[in-house]
């Protein structure tokens, strides 16, 4: 039996766990605001790329904007079920689920301009979060 017993994790494997997990009911609350707005973002889009570029068409517009918003809202669920699944291994003591959440987290961070408000909330748990599991006690915790 390893030295950390569930009960016995480090409080910064703990706290971590549970910023991770503030980070994806982030991400699913910007899910949702993305996809309630899609409608709207889409026809600024399609305006934006209109006269951006002349002689595009609406329909022409619209080839490139919707599938993006597409894409960024598969992305944004993807990251959310990152942030869950490899949260709860880590807490299990699987040191390279911290890793993943390392990469996934720095990845969240090359969306940061594009997020909602509410977003960058998020964004601050899963950095917090990340610093904490490479923390000297959480550092023995993934050795033991």
């Amino acid at each position: 039996m390893s030295e950390w017993s569930s009960r016995q994790q480090p409080r910064s494997i703990t706290v971590a766990f549970w910023l991770f997990l503030l980070a994806a009911l982030v991400q699913l609350v910007v899910l949702v605001v993305s996809l309630s707005t899609a409608g709207g973002s889409i026809t600024a889009g399609r305006e934006q790329v209109a006269k951006v570029a002349d002689g595009v068409g609406t329909s022409q517009a619209q080839l490139f904007v919707g599938p993006a918003i597409v894409v960024g809202i598969v992305i944004g669920g993807l990251v959310m079920i990152a942030f869950i699944v490899f949260d709860m291994l880590m807490r299990r003591g699987k040191p390279w689920a911290r890793v993943v959440l390392t990469v996934v987290t720095v990845f969240s961070l090359s969306t940061a301009g594009s997020l909602h408000g509410l977003g960058i909330i998020g964004l601050l748990a899963a950095v917090a979060a990340t610093v904490l599991i490479f923390l000297k006690p959480s550092n023995a915790f993934f050795a033991s």
